[in-house]
């Protein structure tokens, strides 16, 4: 059966080809992943393994392993892929290590306290209830109902002034 497969796949069988497809996809998707430790990879080095597979169909033997033939072509592909990658990953560590300014997460880090000062002075610059409120339900993490006891003021006012507090906070910090 195999080889009528291969056959027809030979004389360009869509159907054919599809049915190779489906016998063969996991378990080189599997065996790719053996090699690259990477899912995406795995399924790209598959899909790229059929469409040279199609575009080469005419050379493909019958006298010949098909199994082998596709297992080395996904190995090779595996290996292109982790070469790539060691190369791609060695060019990006030069890359950042002749670097002038810091690196992203340095930078990102930065950013977060800039904007975590900017927060806190924008908390700070609230009216004192507004303050309390926000401060009641972010920091210590109590519930809407909860706040509207202990200040003895209604729930509606408690959301409408956390509403009223995330606003002036977010507009402070998009400044």
């Amino acid at each position: 059966m195999k080889n009528s497969l291969i056959k027809q796949l030979v004389r360009g069988n869509q159907k054919a080809f599809r049915k190779i497809f489906d016998l063969y996809k996991d378990r080189l998707y599997y065996y790719a992943l053996k090699i690259t430790k990477d899912s995406d990879a795995s399924e790209d080095i598959v899909q790229q393994v059929f469409v040279s597979l199609w575009n080469h169909r005419a050379e493909v033997s019958v006298n010949y392993s098909f199994d082998a033939y596709l297992f080395r072509i996904v190995r090779n592909c595996a290996f292109n892929y982790l070469k790539s990658s060691a190369k791609a990953k060695l060019l990006k560590q030069r890359y950042l290590d002749q670097c002038p300014w810091p690196p992203l997460e340095v930078v990102g880090e930065i950013a977060y306290h800039e904007c975590e000062e900017v927060a806190l002075l924008a908390i700070d610059a609230l009216p004192e209830k507004r303050q309390i409120i926000f401060k009641m339900s972010y920091e210590d993490g109590m519930s809407h109902e909860d706040i509207a006891k202990m200040l003895d003021i209604s729930v509606h006012t408690v959301k409408s002034q956390l509403l009223k507090a995330t606003k002036k906070i977010k507009q402070q910090l998009l400044l």
